[in-house]
């Protein structure tokens, strides 16, 4: 099963979170995380904990949907 990379891109975008703080929010480089953007499949759930701390209220209802889309697809 291939993951959407779309909607966990579209909940960093609409938090106002670059690629390079979200990177730090994970603890890792740019060039890592956006490989796990490429590819959710990657991320690890301390990520996605650390991300949604860090998303406003839109941003957070699109990475819940993101992540509850790879369980209802």
């Amino acid at each position: 099963m291939k993951i959407d990379s779309e909607g966990f891109e579209s909940a960093r975008r609409a938090s106002g979170i670059s690629q390079e703080k979200a990177a730090s929010i994970c603890g890792i480089s740019r060039q890592t995380y956006a490989v796990r953007e490429a590819d959710p499949g990657a991320y690890r759930l301390a990520d996605l904990v650390g991300l949604y701390e860090h998303m406003n209220e839109p941003g957070r209802k699109l990475l819940r949907d993101a992540v509850g889309s790879l369980f209802l697809d």
